[in-house]
């Protein structure tokens, strides 16, 4: 009976532990799987309090998959791959990124030009090769690649400021 006591002790310390990391964000299985491993929460407790809070709906790795890549379209302007690899990171299933980035649809090029246009007024004065690279250099870092890039950066370049 003392270890019954015990192991619910542990188990509710350790949904504890696992409550007060999710209400600062949201986390992946993984991330809180790590949280509680870290916090030297014995594996089959880590096991029972991540089923139960997935059970009750508060870890959901597809949602969160889903919330992140909306998130990176539209506040940091990421592309696909950046995406994909922001994902990745929090050991989300693979599964659940591609759905999410799919899910977000092909890149329109007015979003991608709007993007150039706005990062061509800090590159103005440079040879056009410098304001090429580094503006191919720009959409690569956020994540965007292949023959639109470059469709878009050579419409940008060659339209009259």
């Amino acid at each position: 009976e003392e270890a019954e006591v015990a192991r619910a002790d542990e188990h509710s310390a350790a949904r504890q532990i696992a409550l007060r990391s999710l209400a600062t964000r949201a986390r992946s299985e993984y991330e809180l799987r790590q949280k509680l491993i870290d916090r030297e929460v014995e594996p089959d407790v880590v096991d029972g309090v991540v089923s139960a809070l997935r059970g009750e709906g508060l870890i959901d790795d597809a949602e969160l998959a889903m919330d992140l890549a909306t998130t990176l379209w539209e506040r940091k302007r990421m592309g696909p791959t950046a995406i994909r690899h922001g994902l990745m990171k929090r050991h989300i299933d693979r599964r659940f990124i591609d759905q999410a980035v799919e899910s977000l649809g092909s890149v329109d090029e007015e979003e991608l030009l709007e993007l150039a246009r706005a990062r061509m007024r800090s590159l103005q004065g440079l040879e056009r090769h410098v304001q090429y690279r580094r503006l191919t250099g720009y959409f690569a870092r956020r994540g965007f690649a292949g023959s639109e890039v470059a469709r878009v950066v050579t419409r940008v370049l060659d339209s009259p400021s």
